[in-house]
């Protein structure tokens, strides 16, 4: 009975070694705050032609050894889903080189993905976590990565398995794939968003004519134009609050 309990938590603690990464790979989307004010949301992303073919190295350092292996092998998400779903298409894949590495000592893995039949997107890799949150961007440029997309790159994640120093992982090269740093100002983005981010309600940023209404009973936001303030008021919105550049009124 006792060598049965020994073996359960003997597997109990591999599959935590499996899951748990440190994420401290560059490759991280973050939206600044300042207070209750948002600034721009930034971060890296790797970017790889259509028709290709990239390889990443990444060395596994094995922060407390012991006996056992773990597979390197990772998944490419579709990050145009807000709960983004392993892509089993041919035409991205990612093989790992080795597929399984020892617990006791440190090993480098080469990631070969491949793209084929022209794809394009913004995808997410398992790199640095089991929940798909590094990016991938595949046959685009930076001017054709859509707020939408840094959006959810930037928002936390309450998925990914434990966080400890068990074991980290660091890129050591690319070949075929560079990294490239996105940032857009708050005001590409909707004010759900924003508040979502972190922003507080008065602090939400419209683009360029479009003023800012915060609805009284529920302090939600929304950037409308100037001429639809008074038919919004007509629909109930009465004693909101109309924040411009010059001031903040309170419509009676």
């Amino acid at each position: 009975m006792h060598v049965q309990y020994a073996y359960k938590m003997k597997i109990l603690y591999l599959m935590i070694i499996y899951t748990i990464l440190v994420l401290s790979s560059p490759m991280l989307v973050n939206a600044t705050m300042y207070g209750g004010h948002l600034g721009p949301i930034s971060g890296d992303m790797l970017f790889m032609k259509s028709d290709s073919n990239a390889t990443i190295k990444v060395k596994y350092a094995i922060n407390s050894p012991h006996n056992g292996t773990m597979s390197t092998e990772i998944g490419i998400y579709d990050a145009r889903l807000q709960n983004p779903e392993l892509i089993t298409s041919n035409d991205l894949t990612v093989k790992a080189v080795p597929i399984l590495i020892n617990l006791n000592g440190n090993s480098t893995v080469t990631y070969t993905i491949t793209a084929k039949n022209n794809i394009k997107g913004v995808y997410s890799m398992s790199l640095f976590s089991s929940c798909g949150k590094s990016p991938l961007v595949v046959g685009l440029n930076e001017s054709d990565v859509l707020p939408s997309a840094l959006f959810r790159f930037a928002m936390p994640s309450h998925h990914c398995g434990v966080i400890s120093d068990e074991i980290s992982k660091e890129i050591t090269g690319y070949d075929g794939i560079i990294s490239k740093t996105i940032s857009m100002p708050p005001n590409r983005f909707s004010p759900l968003e924003q508040i979502q981010l972190g922003s507080n309600s008065t602090d939400v940023q419209c683009k360029q004519g479009f003023d800012l209404i915060i609805k009284a009973h529920d302090n939600m936001p929304a950037c409308v134009r100037p001429d639809t303030t008074n038919l919004l008021i007509k629909r109930g919105w009465e004693q909101n609050i109309i924040v411009t550049k010059a001031d903040m009124i309170v419509v009676q």
